[in-house]
């Protein structure tokens, strides 16, 4: 409720107040179900002793190791890879950005191969992703020395947009040659699109630039992938 009414002080409307209890109540959500996610994806879960034995999981396109238990340095396998949208949801301190950068870590395998391209937004001056500057294709940031630099919002929208356009074109050409997934090679890769603070490019950008975001991720994150286009957030 004060939260509510701290938004309306500064000029938010009914729409964006909305918008911002809803991101919330999905973050609360994701928090209370994030030490039973763990739980069921852990490798060295404790079953029970009429439980009947369990395979282990094998890594693949769509298992990824990246992280061990610091009890018995068992692996903890992650239930995707370089074909599906990723979102890291935790409370702060949590470990998101080490989750986030393992994972980040296990797709260079794919990135080396040049079948993996990288496109980034960071909202915190490019003190997260900055320091992976080299591997990305394009990093979207914002320079507070740069007095001459368009709002930060903006050019977020403007690249996004940019990226749905893509987004049509490849399922134009992948409709007309009969196909219905996009396929990654080195020389057509698919486009993974990093984003650190997932929460401040939407509910907490500036009013005027959060609708043609969250349009445009709504896009990536619903027809994106058939196309080759996957967002990996935190």
């Amino acid at each position: 409720f004060h939260t509510e009414l701290g938004l309306r002080h500064l000029g938010y409307t009914d729409q964006h107040v909305l918008t911002v209890v809803r991101w919330a109540a999905v973050a609360a959500a994701a928090w209370l179900l994030s030490d039973a996610v763990w739980r069921f994806f852990r490798s060295d879960r404790a079953p029970s002793e009429d439980a009947p034995p369990r395979r282990r999981r094998k890594p693949g396109m769509t298992s990824l190791a990246i992280a061990r238990t610091t009890e018995d340095n068992q692996v903890f396998w992650f239930p995707s890879g370089p074909g599906m949208s990723v979102v890291f949801v935790g409370t702060s301190g949590s470990g998101k950005s080490g989750a986030f950068w393992a994972y980040v870590d296990k797709l260079l395998e794919w990135y080396d191969q040049g079948t993996v391209r990288f496109l980034g937004i960071d909202p915190k001056v490019g003190i997260e992703l900055r320091k992976a500057e080299p591997i990305f294709h394009e990093l979207v940031w914002q320079n507070p020395r740069d007095e001459d630099a368009r709002p930060f919002g903006e050019r977020v929208a403007e690249f996004l947009e940019r990226v749905v356009r893509d987004i049509e074109f490849e399922l134009v050409e992948l409709g007309d040659a009969g196909l219905d997934k996009h396929e990654p090679t080195p020389g057509d890769p698919a486009h993974v699109i990093l984003a650190d603070e997932l929460l401040q490019l939407t509910a907490f950008m500036e009013p005027r630039y959060a609708g043609r975001i969250m349009s445009a991720l709504g896009t990536i994150l619903t027809v994106g992938r058939a196309a080759g286009y996957l967002l990996v957030a935190a």
